[in-house]
């Protein structure tokens, strides 16, 4: 059963929001890389294991992401979300980084 948010309307009374709903979101963890990936609406943080700290955001779902796979040994992730698409995110090499002065902090070296 999906839970309903409430919100408080200008007459002062609690009425159930139809456009909100909490679901649970599957992340996935890469243990080797001390990775963690935590869908966010559309898209996907990237969150150092220990610290936290965010080392990036995946984006290209054109819907909320529900939920991530990584797979260590072809060193890719498996997303999935309300757009009805799978995207497959394969680990940035040495030709794919972004240097440079046209490098944007909000980019990810990730491809979609």
């Amino acid at each position: 059963m999906q839970q309903k948010c409430q919100k408080m309307t200008q007459s002062n009374k609690l009425e159930e929001c139809e456009s909100c709903a909490f679901q649970a979101r599957q992340l996935a963890v890469a243990g080797d890389e001390n990775l963690i990936f935590h869908p966010s609406g559309g898209i996907i943080q990237c969150l150092h294991r220990l610290t936290g700290q965010s080392l990036g955001t995946l984006r290209g779902h054109l819907d909320t992401v529900n939920c991530c796979c990584y797979n260590s040994y072809h060193q890719e992730l498996y997303s999935g979300g309300n757009d009805c698409n799978i995207i497959v995110w394969a680990a940035p090499t040495g030709s794919d980084t972004n240097e440079g002065p046209d490098n944007k902090d909000d980019q990810d070296a990730w491809s979609d």
